[in-house]
């Protein structure tokens, strides 16, 4: 055993020194992808760069999976097992920052950014995938590794298309990662979503002259927008829905607005609860166009489900982590973080409930999130309930029991509440830890959303988290796109890297935890039980590629 397990250890050294070894060509390629910054479905030149580098490295590169043009995979290798590893590189609107500022200084008014990590996101999972093509080839390995380029995160739910169109078909398991504030194995469910975009068609007049002849859309907008907030009161108290007005109509308060827009972004814990607030959004839609003489037209625009995670691969990529260690940081490092934590708001500050919350079926955690998309660390204690829900509707349930000693927050004796532990790290630590949280099954839900939840769905999933930021930076702030190019950042982004490469590794030569995992899956409702939220007749808002009008 002990001989097992220092073989296991070297293998996982070499791959981390594999990874090392492109440290340099690695940084370079996620800042290249920040300063592109480009928005879902459009990322044609970070997913060109991306490609381009696996080809160099001998991958054989396909473009257009599951009718995306910005979707790429990359295959290395041959045969049984597949192992996907995935990778995003879609950055956000409206998040322009300069980098390494401390202060509020957009690059270009009104441009995107990468305010949620997805360049360091996409790299460091690239940089495993070359990782374990090396160590494939030294160490005889047999199978395929696929890196999936997955477009869209942010609002388009690409992996969710790239589900229903069978672009996962035949992978046995899928790793991934994302930059955070925390260094952990997740093991949450998240909330499932849909996006709709409801358009109010009226009749424009002058707002003096002929006020009556008019329908104003806008009055329509704001109309529904209050009836939906009525509506909160009236829904499971773990559902949220919210709304951004697209089009007013005009700027000119004398003519009644002839055309108006909202988008509505509507989440629960299963797929079911969110098409029944759905359901009642859409008549507060239509009472609103009643009332104002107007029509409504409802554009159906994405959707993901809620995550599954699988105990079984995470315990693997927990036993590569506890091995690899973390990220360590230095002073300078520090001190920057510690600038940005000066920004924001006390509440957000470390020891703080600035993060999103979490719903465990007790109380909420006060610990930060893994990103609004992805959803809270995994720091709460474990409920033990009944195992799995076969009901494909009601997706994965949060309450297997957990396996081996009880860690992490005490439980009081007699009301079961959270007592909180001492601080997770020294306090000149505290803006960039270096601590590794423990490992806890199924550990709540996170409030927040990720089209990885679909891939979960069909296929044995695991993911992981790395200091890259600031504890408890904003994901989708102007702080988190400032870091996007520090040092701390790239340290995070290799360091995923080598733990995921390492994991990959194990399953490939464990073949039957790739089985166990797909049972487990099963028996939580997945695989054969999935059913896809987006209807098979909508289509993703894809663009022609500029230039040349294709990808290398």
């Amino acid at each position: 055993m002990v001989q097992e397990r220092g073989a296991k250890t070297a293998a996982w050294r070499r791959i981390a020194e594999l990874v090392e070894q492109r440290r340099e060509a690695m940084t370079e390629l996620s800042d290249r992808l920040w300063e592109l910054a480009e928005t879902k479905f459009e990322e044609f030149e970070s997913a060109g760069l991306l490609a381009e580098r696996l080809k160099q490295q001998g991958f054989t590169v396909a473009f257009g999976t599951g009718g995306l043009p910005t979707a790429f995979t990359a295959s290395y290798g041959s045969g049984w097992p597949v192992i996907a590893i995935l990778g995003e590189y879609d950055a956000l609107p409206g998040m322009s920052q300069t980098a390494g500022a401390a202060f509020r200084e957009p690059l270009k008014p009104g441009g995107s950014g990468h305010g949620c990590g997805h360049h360091l996101l996409g790299t460091g999972s690239l940089a495993a995938a070359v990782a374990l093509k090396e160590y494939m080839a030294e160490a005889g390995l047999p199978g395929t590794i696929r890196y999936y380029g997955c477009p869209a995160e942010e609002g388009g739910s690409g992996k969710t298309f790239l589900v229903r169109e069978g672009a996962f078909a035949d992978v046995d398991a899928a790793l991934t990662w994302h930059p955070g504030y925390g260094n952990a194995v997740v093991s949450q469910t998240s909330s499932a979503n849909y996006q709709v975009r409801y358009r109010f068609q009226g009749r424009s007049s002058h707002a003096a002259a002929s006020p009556h002849t008019g329908r104003s859309a806008l009055d329509a907008v704001e109309l529904m927008n209050v009836g939906a907030n009525y509506l909160r009161e009236h829904v499971p108290r773990e559902a949220q829905f919210h709304y951004a007005v697209t089009d007013t109509g005009g700027f000119s308060p004398n003519v009644v607005q002839a055309a108006a827009e909202v988008v509505y972004l509507i989440r629960a814990p299963e797929v079911r609860q969110v098409e029944e607030i759905y359901a009642r959004i859409n008549d507060i839609a239509k009472g609103a166009a009643l009332m104002t003489g107007t029509k409504v037209q409802i554009g159906f625009e994405k959707a993901c489900s809620n995550l599954i995670p699988n105990v079984t691969v995470e315990r693997i990529m927990q036993r590569c982590f506890e091995a690899l260690g973390v990220p360590a940081f230095t002073e300078e490092e520090r001190r920057y973080a510690r600038a940005i934590l000066e920004t924001l708001r006390p509440e957000a500050k470390p020891g703080t409930d600035g993060g999103l919350q979490v719903d465990s079926g007790r109380e909420a955690s006060p610990k930060g999130d893994l990103r609004p998309e992805a959803g809270p660390r995994t720091d709460l204690p474990q409920e033990t309930a009944q195992i799995g829900d076969p009901r494909p509707e009601a997706g994965p349930r949060t309450d297997l029991p957990q396996e081996g000693p009880e860690v992490g927050p005490a439980t009081g004796p007699e009301t079961g509440s959270i007592v909180e532990p001492g601080p997770k790290c020294a306090p000149d630590q505290a803006a960039l830890p270096e601590t590794l949280d423990p490992y806890r099954p199924v550990t709540g839900r996170m409030l927040g959303s990720t089209d990885v939840a679909d891939v979960s769905w069909v296929v044995p999933t695991a993911q992981l988290e790395t200091v890259c930021f600031a504890a408890d930076t904003p994901f989708h702030s102007w702080q988190m796109v400032a870091q996007g190019k520090a040092a701390a950042a790239h340290k995070g982004m290799l360091h995923a890297a080598k733990v995921l490469a390492a994991t990959a590794a194990e399953l490939l030569k464990d073949p039957g935890s790739l089985e166990e995992a797909k049972r487990e899956l099963r028996s939580r409702g997945g695989l054969e039980g999935y059913v896809c939220p987006i209807p098979a007749h909508i289509l993703p808002p894809v663009k022609a590629c500029p230039g040349n009008g294709q990808l290398p």
